[in-house]
């Protein structure tokens, strides 16, 4: 005071300076795919006991935050640390980034056919395989058991497009079936997750059942009653499709035989025999059909069938006879008159 006068005592007034706490340990940087809605990734970290850790959006300044991410995309957390006694805060902060991904594969197939018709026939198959994800994708494995396909990518990118071809050749059994089906699969890595796809296409067949037959007399000759004209039955499978229950039918000789099976292009024979009558013989010719009835593979389909027929004609032998007779058997007086009779 203006006086100049000191207090007999004096209050002691301590000064500290505590040292600010060490930034906070990092638990890791977090990426995996988004699966499902409610899914959360929340960033961690350590600091010693007695410390506490507050989480902001920025690396200086910023908001404190809720450390956590629900949805695709990236954002980094900056956790300081607490001194739960002084309360001093660190001056470093220790950043964490989560990551959600979209992580999808797409596989797409197509055909150079719109449809297959005979066995044999070739199919160059189409496989666009994309990558759908936020990362890249690697091992990607593409598979098509049908055309024996294993094939691995390495990687792809985000966004990338990676096209392959492969070929089957058709088999009768496909043609039969009605229908060409193919299933192709690839899977990949993304991160720590796996991601696949497959792609079914399937290519309808065209079938067309048909059957032909023919018979043949083997140019017999026939003169008289009592020969056998030697029938030959040949039926072919002309369609396109596998043939069962093939079943010929030739009345007149008696003949019904079930040959089995045909596939496109097969042909068998049936040998079958007929005695000429002499009715046959006083008509001058003999006609002999004979029909063929196979079942298709495909109960929706009319089952194909067909007949034919041959003319065989008789030619009787030339030849002339005659036959003498009289009226008496002996003779006894001159000048008796015998009558003779000739039968031509």
């Amino acid at each position: 005071d203006e006086t100049g006068c000191e207090s007999l005592t004096r209050t002691p007034v301590t000064l500290t300076i505590n040292a600010a706490p060490a930034a906070p340990v990092s638990g890791g940087n977090q990426e995996t795919c988004f699966i499902q809605e409610g899914q959360t990734l929340t960033a961690s970290a350590s600091v010693p006991q007695g410390f506490s850790i507050i989480w902001y959006n920025s690396p200086e300044g910023g908001q404190v935050v809720e450390p956590t991410l629900s949805e695709v995309g990236t954002v980094t957390y900056y956790a300081a640390s607490i001194n739960n006694t002084t309360g001093c805060e660190s001056i470093e902060r220790t950043a964490v980034t989560l990551t959600l991904n979209t992580c999808l594969i797409s596989i797409e197939k197509t055909a150079d056919v719109d449809s297959v018709t005979v066995a044999g026939q070739v199919v160059t198959y189409t496989l666009t395989i994309r990558n759908l994800s936020t990362i890249t994708l690697t091992d990607v494995n593409v598979l098509d058991p049908l055309t024996g396909l294993n094939q691995v990518i390495p990687s792809i990118e985000v966004g990338g497009v990676v096209i392959i071809e492969t070929q089957y050749t058709v088999t009768q059994e496909d043609i039969d079936s009605g229908e060409l089906e193919n299933i192709a699969s690839v899977t990949g890595n993304a991160g720590e997750e796996e991601v696949s796809d497959d792609a079914t296409l399937i290519i309808p067949a065209d079938q067309n059942p048909d059957i032909q037959i023919e018979i043949t007399d083997n140019d017999a000759v026939i003169t008289e009653a009592g020969q056998e004209i030697p029938y030959t039955i040949t039926v072919t499978n002309t369609g396109n499709v596998t043939l069962t229950n093939v079943t010929v039918v030739d009345t007149k000789t008696g003949l019904v035989v079930n040959i089995g099976t045909l596939k496109p292009g097969e042909t068998k024979t049936v040998e079958t025999t007929y005695p000429v009558t002499q009715e046959d013989v006083d008509a001058g010719e003999v006609t002999n059909e004979a029909s063929v009835t196979g079942e298709s593979p495909n109960a929706g389909d009319d089952d194909p069938t067909d007949n034919d027929s041959v003319t065989t004609p008789i030619t009787p032998a030339p030849g002339i006879s005659i036959v003498k007779s009289s009226d008496k058997s002996e003779i006894r007086d001159l000048g008796e008159t015998v009558t003779y009779t000739l039968v031509v």
